[in-house]
C-alpha cells in the first residue's frame, strides 16, 4: 500500500494490527518503533485499548503509524472481552492498512480462520497472495 501524500510532500501511512490475544502483536509494535509503547504479557488480553506507535523517518520524510489492539478472539464469554474484541474490529475503519499477526509456533484455530474471514470479507483492498490464503482457509484446504 502507497503512504498518503501530504501537502508538503511527507508521508504519512496509519495502519492497526489485529490477530488474536498473545499472537505477537505488541512485541512486533515495540520493536517497529523501537519503544516499549504496548505491554507484553503472557496473560490474554493485557492489551485492553488502543495503544499507538509511531515511526518517523526523517531523511523520507515518512511517518508510520502503529495502532495495537486487543485480541481479536474472545478468550472468554464474558462482557468484557466481548467489548475488546469490538474495540479492535473498529479499528480497521480508523486506518489505512490491516496488518494481521499470527503466531506461526501455533496452529490456526476455528476462532483465527474465522476472523481472517471476517477480515477478507470488510477489506477491500486484500492482496492476491493474502486473499489466496484466505480463500484456502476458507474451503478449508489451510
Amino acid at each position: 500500500m502507497l503512504c498518503k501524500e501530504s501537502p508538503v510532500g511527507s508521508k504519512l501511512l496509519k495502519s492497526c494490527l489485529l490477530g488474536a490475544p498473545n499472537a505477537g502483536k505488541s512485541s512486533i509494535i515495540n520493536h517497529m518503533v523501537n519503544k516499549n509503547i504496548s505491554a507484553v504479557s503472557n496473560k490474554y488480553n493485557t492489551t485492553t485499548d488502543s495503544a499507538l506507535g509511531v515511526y518517523t523517518d526523517q531523511s523520507l520524510r515518512t511517518q508510520l503509524v502503529f495502532t495495537d489492539t486487543p485480541g481479536v478472539t474472545k478468550a472468554s464469554k464474558s462482557l468484557r472481552s466481548s467489548l475488546l474484541v469490538t474495540k479492535a474490529w473498529e479499528c480497521i475503519e480508523e486506518n489505512d492498512m490491516v496488518i494481521f499477526v499470527v503466531d506461526a509456533a501455533k496452529r490456526l484455530s476455528f476462532e483465527v480462520k474465522e476472523s481472517l474471514i471476517r477480515l477478507n470479507r470488510r477489506s477491500q483492498g486484500v492482496d492476491i497472495q493474502s486473499r489466496r490464503i484466505i480463500e484456502a482457509i476458507e474451503d478449508d484446504t489451510f
